[in-house]
């Protein structure tokens, strides 16, 4: 991500995840984290990844480190395939995502951070190339912490007015909920790998 060329770039909250693909018996899986209680976002499931640490050259190196923290890995058993895009999110955030194989022998190796991870979901890519995930929508509003009337806007903003219409993704997973930006990266991700992109 080319943050230095953002508008206002200062004002985004900006992170880097990876998408961790791990290979056991011939099939190909996602590992994904159930997050602890006690820490932001608790109990949601997401990809490996964080804020760029000062230490960070880059996002890639935020992805490869925060992937190694959390997951209990050394670096050297993260092999790095690429950049997978940019999501811009809602509430001002660039999120860098990035692709990476774990070469492991089995997924016992992964002394992931308790921490900060519950437990470990292994999601089959099979899974994800053959459900559509689960389409809701939510509206977001501007609600008015001024006085508007006091601006001379139009009577139109006086209460709250819609921001826009936000598409929700969900994939259902063995009793997991798989959902919201996690959801919308695989999504995307996906969709890309069957156009020959990714």
């Amino acid at each position: 991500m080319q943050i230095q060329h953002v508008l206002h770039a200062g004002k985004y909250k900006c992170a880097a995840v990876m998408i961790c693909l791990y290979e056991e018996e011939g099939e190909q899986y996602i590992v994904l984290e159930k997050r602890a209680n006690g820490i932001r976002q608790g109990g949601e499931i997401s990809l490996p990844g964080g804020k760029r640490d000062l230490r960070d050259v880059d996002f890639k190196m935020t992805a490869i480190r925060e992937t190694s923290e959390e997951l209990g890995i050394s670096k050297e058993k993260i092999e790095y395939i690429g950049y997978a895009g940019t999501l811009v999110g809602i509430f001002d955030l660039l999120l860098d995502v990035h692709l990476c194989k774990l070469t492991i022998e089995k997924r016992e190796e992964l002394r992931y951070n308790k921490e900060e991870v519950e437990y470990l979901i292994f999601l089959p890519l099979s899974y994800l190339e053959t459900t559509e995930p689960v389409r809701e929508i939510a509206e977001l509003k501007n609600i008015p912490k001024f006085d508007v009337r006091a601006y001379g806007l139009p009577s139109r903003y006086w209460d709250t007015w819609p921001y826009y219409e936000r598409n929700l993704y969900f994939y259902f997973y063995e009793g997991e909920v798989i959902w919201g930006i996690t959801a919308e990266i695989l999504l995307a991700w996906i969709l890309g790998k069957r156009k020959g992109k990714r």
